[in-house]
């Protein structure tokens, strides 16, 4: 990817160097700062640690051209961790050009593509892979290779992608929290014999009418999420293989507002390649066939109590037909506030309830800022579960609190 950047910039600088007036177009911001982590239960892992420590950094350079047709951007973001060395790493998220004409955008690079709805679960969002070792809540992405094709309409638009190249997710170490009994071996296995360079495709309609938006999404190629195989030393299991299979998928995802009602529904039918007997027997796969779905409503109250702040209360439902999926059957219920102050103040908070395996997390979310430059942010996650089965049983023991300060220049 280094090559990749390389070319971004070089195309940026010839961009300056043929039209002077340019240079006044650059513009850079981003942010720096610093994480600590504290999980206050005894690990399960003796080489693991309660305290965990990080500082992190994002650096955005845009330029556009006098016109304003053309545009490039190139996001990289570091982490350096004090005690997962897996933890400490970096990524390209974003360098990419983008061409705009009165219906089409044509943009080829790296970008970050979001999809969904809901809260609890980002079923369709599928063109990025998960950064694993960034948060729990699914919305921190690695950049991911691609070129995009958009046509515009008066009633939405339509999106081509092709995804050239596969983003391989980190992993914990066996310092860091939030991870496996076994370690993750950091070279996975690919069903496509392409391995990271299959060429994965995508479309998506968007669709608005009326207080309607409703997304319409296919996608084949290498499954974002990895499933995990035992790897054997002699007769013991000695750490776990992800592997990556060849899927197509479609989705559906729609949101409405309804006077002080969003409803929001995310629904997806995925197919993946079977797999060998040999492989199978190693490890519990994924059905070849499944359906999951996430839908619920959030309500809100404009001036609570007749104050400033507005209260959303949430709820979603989660199903899911894999096995020993977290959302097999789950109830998502949380409260929203947004305080309306000058640091823009939010907090929220909700608890996932997973009935089938009688076992729950919990998250609360908080954040302000200080002046222009300042924000503050605290985050903290508690597992509940006696239930083997259970996803939640192999994070018993990781509840840890989050504090955040980040600096905007």
């Amino acid at each position: 990817m280094n090559k990749l950047l390389a070319l971004t910039i070089g195309v940026l600088l010839i961009g300056v160097l043929l039209n002077g007036s340019a240079v006044a177009e650059i513009q850079v911001s981003g942010h720096v700062g610093a994480q600590h982590r504290y999980f206050n239960q005894t690990p399960l892992y003796l080489a693991q640690e309660s305290n965990q420590s990080s500082i992190f950094g994002q650096v955005e350079l845009f330029w556009q051209s006098p016109d304003g047709n053309d545009s490039l951007t190139i996001t990289p973001f570091g982490r350096k961790d004090f005690s997962d060395d897996n933890r400490s790493h970096h990524d390209l998220n974003e360098a990419y050009w983008l061409h705009i004409d009165d219906t089409t955008e044509l943009s080829i690079g790296t970008k970050i593509i979001f999809w969904g709805v809901t809260e609890s679960r980002h079923l369709v969002d599928i063109i990025n892979q998960t950064d694993l070792i960034e948060s729990l809540d699914g919305e921190s992405k690695l950049g991911q290779p691609m070129a995009q094709l958009s046509w515009i309409t008066d009633w939405g638009s339509v999106d081509f992608f092709v995804l050239p190249y596969f983003k391989e997710p980190v992993y914990a170490g066996a310092q860091g929290r939030l991870r496996l009994p076994l370690l993750v071996n950091q070279q996975p296995l690919y069903q496509s014999s392409d391995g990271q360079k299959h060429h994965d495709f995508a479309l998506r309609v968007n669709y608005n009418f009326d207080d309607w938006d409703i997304g319409i999404s296919a996608f084949k190629g290498t499954a974002r999420e990895a499933e995990f195989l035992p790897k054997f030393t002699g007769q013991q299991v000695t750490s776990v293989i992800p592997l990556h299979r060849q899927i197509s998928q479609i989705s559906l995802d729609v949101q409405g507002t309804i006077d002080d009602f969003l409803w929001k529904l995310e629904a997806i039918y995925r197919h993946q390649d079977s797999i060998s007997d040999a492989l199978t027997m190693r490890g519990v796969l994924a059905s070849d066939n499944y359906i999951a779905a996430t839908g619920g409503f959030e309500y809100s109250i404009v001036g609570f109590n007749d104050s400033a702040i507005d209260l959303g209360l949430l709820f979603e439902y989660n199903y899911d037909q894999q096995p020993n999926s977290l959302f097999a059957h789950s109830a998502f219920i949380a409260t929203r506030w947004a305080f309306n102050d000058f640091g823009s103040s939010e907090i929220l908070a909700g608890i996932n309830i997973d009935h089938q395996n009688n076992s729950h997390s919990a998250v609360v979310e908080a954040s302000t800022r200080f002046g222009d430059n300042i924000k503050v942010s605290l985050e903290a996650w508690l597992f509940d579960s006696s239930q083997q089965q259970s996803p939640l049983y192999l994070l018993r023991r990781d509840d840890f609190v989050a504090l955040e300060l980040r600096y905007y220049f």
